[in-house]
């Protein structure tokens, strides 16, 4: 995180807690099936572009999760 937000390529308000919310939304669309792995690659995909930086428009506070401490 801190390489890419170093480079510009990732948004500045990008934090940890963000990762994990990017894990666990895509283990809920992950699926055992050949055929369904487009869903969480297309997932990963919106979000990854979503992180990149350039967008100005301010994001709500970081979701907290059970066992991660935050900052």
């Amino acid at each position: 995180m801190r390489r890419a937000k170093a480079t510009g390529r990732l948004r500045a308000d990008f934090r940890v807690e963000d990762l994990v919310l990017v894990l666990k939304a895509t283990s809920g669309v992950a699926t055992s099936t050949a055929e369904a792995t487009a869903g969480p690659q297309r997932l990963v995909a919106y979000l990854l572009q979503s992180f990149e930086a350039g967008s100005d428009r301010p994001l709500p506070p970081p979701a907290r999760f059970a066992g991660h401490p935050g900052p």
